[in-house]
């Protein structure tokens, strides 16, 4: 398990970190032992953080319209995964606590998408790689 985890980690390190959202999502089909060691995530700080940046950084406001979500965690590891529907759009995050590093993909009802890094920064702190970002006081961007 550990050997996946690192490679999932490797992929939000590279340039190609948007390949992470497949990965995750093969790894939760294909392997049951991860599977059975998530936990439901109904209520957290860190999912409202991310829908209140993903709704400035694509939608444009700081309270996109929230259709439902389904979160889970890998304690483990602290990984967060899962999708919301935001603005009538699906968004698949995938988040590690520990590292403050993940990414969103946002779908479109129309067929588009697009990947959006998501990294937690202290005030000062310069984002990974060449993303739109949003400076804050320390929330996820």
């Amino acid at each position: 398990m550990q050997e996946k985890l690192t490679k999932l980690l490797e992929m939000l390190l590279s340039p190609d970190y948007e390949q992470a959202i497949t990965y995750l999502l093969v790894m939760h089909q294909t392997d049951p032992r991860f599977k059975a060691a998530c936990v439901p995530l109904a209520d957290d700080p860190f999912i409202d953080l991310a829908k209140e940046s993903i709704g400035k950084m694509v939608f444009k406001t700081p309270q996109p319209k929230f259709g439902g979500q389904e979160f889970m965690e890998y304690p483990a590891a602290g990984l967060v995964h899962g999708a919301m529907v935001l603005e009538g759009c699906n968004v698949v995050l995938v988040f590690f606590r520990e590292h403050g590093l993940g990414v969103a993909a946002i779908y479109q009802p129309n067929g588009a998408h697009q990947y959006l890094r998501v990294t937690k920064m202290a005030e000062g702190d310069q984002p990974l790689g060449s993303g739109p970002f949003v400076p804050n006081d320390g929330s996820v961007n």
